[in-house]
């Protein structure tokens, strides 16, 4: 009875974390295995994990007749490791503690202590599937490894030392940038007599523990440089070329006579300052990027030239596309595009600030057709 009551509420609390895990992956946009990243730093993207819980060792029925707490001891846990990019990490975990085999079907208790050394491949399930979110809350990330595992007792029955294989669940719930809490459901597999007995072919040390991962280095991971968008590129082009062949046309007209025998003099039309910029200026960025390319620095300084020569206040607009990212993440990442705009206005041409007037719109609002075009800053007179 007790074993079920312990079941059931290990299938209810697993079930909870999976409402969790399906309420934070509400994300549109490409899933992480067909987004290309850039390659991080060597001291990106590491990791340290102190954990403690409880573990047991299972094996040639050594458990029959016996309860299950009776079984259990501390596991106290440390891990290093690096993700490698949003869904793929290697881990090295070393466990350590007391182990109760128990002999004679449960007559004899051993008190043994080991010591436990894998190394982990780690998948991270809703970065895979889902939009690269370097926000994500919840982690669900399945792990396998091999190691090897050294019981400190000896004596002449059983295996001192043997090989293991590891395996397990790893769930991490993010609270800022550089910490996580996490909760580990793993096991490894040892040869057999690890607790004493001949039998069956390996022993099973199961283990439940939690802590802390604290994250160093550098974190996240930066979307590789997509293709230029060419369709953009073209537009633009073909509206220069419009305009450049329109003022040769207004300059190659000649004027009307008029009728009128008698010329009423007018005031001499002044030629178009070709210096005149018009808006709206577009800065446009790279996809899941906040940090301005030198190719959009021609209307950043447009930009301040525009404020120079008439004076008037600047509206600067943040907006990212809606196939990228939730609404809420999108509207973060659009505010700090409109944001870096308006300081690089302020660092590089030094505009006062009140000349500026910054606001973002997320995906709500889409100032252009094409998707990939909204990934951008629209800069207009007020």
């Amino acid at each position: 009875m007790e074993k079920k009551i312990m079941k059931k509420k290990v299938s209810l609390f697993v079930f909870s974390l999976c409402i969790v895990a399906f309420m934070h992956a509400q994300e549109s946009g490409k899933p992480g295995y067909k987004t290309p990243f850039e390659a991080g730093g060597a001291g990106d993207n590491w990791f340290i994990q102190l954990g403690a819980g409880a573990q047991t060792i299972l094996g040639d029925k050594n458990w029959d007749g016996v309860s299950l707490p009776k079984m259990l001891s501390l596991a106290p846990t440390v891990s290093f490791g690096k993700w490698l990019n949003p869904f793929l990490g290697i881990r090295l975990r070393g466990d350590y503690g007391p182990i109760h085999p128990m002999l004679n079907r449960g007559e004899i208790m051993v008190h043994d202590k080991y010591l436990g050394l894998g190394a982990n491949i780690l998948w991270n399930i809703p970065a895979y599937f889902r939009p690269y979110n370097p926000e994500r809350f919840f982690g669900f990330i399945p792990y396998v490894g091999v190691g090897g595992a050294y019981r400190f007792k000896n004596d002449p029955y059983g295996k001192d030392a043997t090989l293991t294989y590891n395996g397990g669940i790893l769930m991490t719930f993010r609270l800022s940038n550089h910490i996580d809490l996490h909760l580990d459901f793993g096991g490894i597999l040892t040869e057999d007599a690890f607790n004493h007995l001949d039998g069956y072919n390996v022993d099973f040390i199961p283990s439940a523990t939690g802590g802390i991962t604290f994250k160093l280095g550098k974190q996240g991971f930066k979307p590789a440089i997509a293709e230029p968008d060419y369709a953009l590129i073209e537009d633009l082009n073909n509206r220069l070329n419009a305009l450049r062949a329109e003022n040769d046309r207004l300059s190659k007209l000649k004027p009307v006579p008029r009728p009128e025998p008698e010329v009423v003099p007018v005031p001499k039309s002044q030629p178009a300052d070709p210096t005149v910029i018009t808006t709206p200026l577009p800065i446009t960025f790279r996809i899941g990027c906040v940090v301005i390319d030198d190719n959009q620095q021609l209307n950043i300084f447009n930009a301040a030239e525009l404020i120079k020569n008439t004076n008037r206040k600047l509206n600067i607009v943040g907006y990212a596309d809606k196939d990228t990212g939730s609404a809420q993440y999108n509207l973060k990442i659009s505010e700090k595009r409109a944001k870096a705009v308006a300081n690089e206005l302020t660092r590089l041409y030094n505009i006062p600030a009140e000349k500026l007037i910054v606001d973002w719109k997320g995906s709500e609002s889409q100032p252009y057709g094409e998707n990939t075009w909204n990934r951008v800053v629209v800069i207009t007179l007020q």
